[in-house]
């Protein structure tokens, strides 16, 4: 990635579309930059006395000009050496282009699912570290040394960082910081299974998601993102949450870390949409809910506490408050949307249950027919 950081920004040697070079940089107020030059040193002084080896893992699907953002921005990263892998999960001819100009590997992923791609990520990498970006993220210079860091303890299987909202308006950050924002604060944390709260962090938020890294290592005893969770899925949300939960449980650690600092950028432009996308998540979060309820009967008591604590409105201490009260969706909305949640579940596990009898047939079929061939043969 070093000898791309001189070249003009193109796919295949040729300029790109306006559109393309406007998303390339994203403009950070000074004061965030302050803090991220101050997280940035942190995390190159601590690194220089581990340094594993790293790929980041892009998934993208049909949207070639922001992974072209992404990848433009993974180019200025400080961490040295590294691989890059953009895994393909949709059609679009140009995101192998885009990713043969930035020199990064390409892999396509044909069954939709961020989960599916990252997971053929992790399995075609070969270094100690996986690290995963959103095409729509801008990772800062020492985002991938920040993370790299934590994992001096062998314990620790999972990192994640910091998401700060860039938004295609002014009304977007303003209704993004007026529901609590993505950020996690400057406080670094260690979970595990000692952390009192270590259940309703790695399962609902208290940890991040959409910027972490994992310890390739992890892949081979885990099966890795749910592929029934996550966008390109009935259930849309959620499979970060399941990733840093099944791995507490299994006695590992995952930090969060605040020197590792990514942009995400915002699509929300008014209060509409946002009222759309909090019942889609209040639909995601009561479809996880059973999922954790069906497949984890160990905690199905932890899931209900939950969740009654939320309906009777207890605030955790975790998430950042609103800035401002936003207007909510009326009752019966709410209570359509929770209600669409589990039934959103079932329908995904029986499909996923068909989807596997569909694999499993034709290899019984051929299975059958070669011990037929070596029978006639005898």
């Amino acid at each position: 990635m070093q000898a791309l950081r001189s070249m003009p920004i193109g796919v295949g040697g040729a300029a790109l579309s306006p559109s393309f070079a406007r998303t390339v940089s994203a403009p950070v107020s000074s004061a965030k930059s302050a803090r991220s030059s101050k997280s940035a040193t942190k995390a190159r002084t601590s690194v220089r006395t581990y340094h594993p080896t790293c790929t980041v893992v892009v998934c993208t699907r049909n949207r070639p000009e922001l992974l072209n953002q992404c990848l433009a921005a993974v180019s200025q990263l400080d961490y040295g050496k590294f691989d890059v892998l953009v895994v393909d999960n949709g059609g679009d001819e140009r995101t192998s282009e885009v990713a043969a100009f930035w020199g990064a590997g390409y892999v396509r992923e044909p069954e939709l699912g961020a989960s599916r791609a990252r997971n053929r990520g992790a399995r075609m990498s070969h270094s100690e570290i996986v690290a995963y970006l959103d095409d729509d993220a801008i990772p800062e210079p020492g985002w991938l040394s920040g993370l790299a860091c934590e994992f001096r303890d062998p314990r620790v299987m999972a990192a994640t960082g910091q998401i700060r909202t860039l938004s295609v308006s002014r009304d977007g950050e303003e209704i993004v910081a007026s529901m609590g924002g993505f950020e996690r604060g400057q406080e670094k944390l260690t979970v595990d299974q000692q952390h009192k709260r270590w259940f309703e962090l790695a399962n609902f938020g208290g940890l991040g998601d959409g910027n972490m890294a994992f310890r390739r290592q992890a892949f081979e005893n885990w099966p890795g993102f749910h592929v029934c969770l996550g966008p390109g899925t009935p259930l849309q949300f959620c499979e970060e949450h399941h990733a840093f939960f099944s791995l507490i449980a299994q006695g590992y650690r995952v930090i969060y870390t605040p020197d590792a600092v990514v942009h995400h950028s915002s699509v929300l432009r008014s209060v509409p949409e946002l009222q759309t996308r909090h019942l889609a998540q209040l639909s995601a979060s009561t479809a996880y809910a059973m999922l954790l309820m069906v497949e984890q009967p160990g905690y199905r008591w932890a899931t209900i506490k939950y969740f009654i604590e939320a309906l009777l409105g207890r605030r955790r201490s975790w998430r950042c408050p609103p800035t401002e009260s936003i207007p909510r969706s009326s009752a019966l909305q709410t209570l359509r949307a929770l209600a669409v949640g589990p039934v959103r579940y079932f329908k995904a596990r029986l499909a996923a249950r068909e989807e596997s009898r569909a694999a499993v047939i034709p290899a019984v079929i051929q299975e059958t027919a070669a011990v037929r061939s070596a029978s006639d043969d005898i």
